[in-house]
């Protein structure tokens, strides 16, 4: 199954209602004091959030116009069975953050790394072989030589 969408328009949508949420989440994530300074601890965030948004607006508006015109736009074609062990992939992901707050950081790591070279269809030994022995030397060297708690 393919899906076609427009790249810029639901790419300027995306990041219209991403902008919208963040300059709503601002005041909650930076509380000033109550002090009426002009500049403060929100002022550069919003500046950033604000130009975010209006170029959002203007990529929308293009993309409008265009296909008011009839003229051609930007079209990206995904094809959801090629897409499918991406999904895979993140659900791996989400699994292993799971993980880490049952399982020490080693083992979780572990069963990571060998999930994910299973799914990447990996045959040959040695990668198992190097990408664990290099989960256990980085275990090993945070917690036993600079004694860093991991997760």
């Amino acid at each position: 199954m393919k899906i076609q969408i427009k790249q810029n328009l639901v790419g300027g949508l995306v990041f219209l209602i991403f902008s919208s949420l963040l300059w709503w989440l601002i005041p909650a994530q930076i509380v000033i004091k109550d002090t009426a300074e002009a500049i403060n601890s929100q002022t550069f965030p919003r500046i950033i959030v604000g130009l975010m948004w209006l170029c959002s607006v203007i990529l929308v508006a293009k993309e409008v116009v265009l296909l008011v015109q009839k003229k051609p736009v930007k079209v990206v074609v995904f094809d959801l069975v090629e897409e499918f062990r991406s999904l895979i992939l993140i659900a791996l992901l989400i699994a292993y953050w799971g993980m880490l707050k049952v399982l020490p950081f080693l083992a979780a790591s572990l069963l990571f790394v060998i999930a994910f070279l299973a799914l990447s269809r990996c045959r040959n030994w040695k990668y198992y072989a190097i990408v664990c022995t290099t989960v256990i030397l980085v275990s090993v060297v945070f917690e036993h030589i600079l004694h860093v708690k991991l997760p």
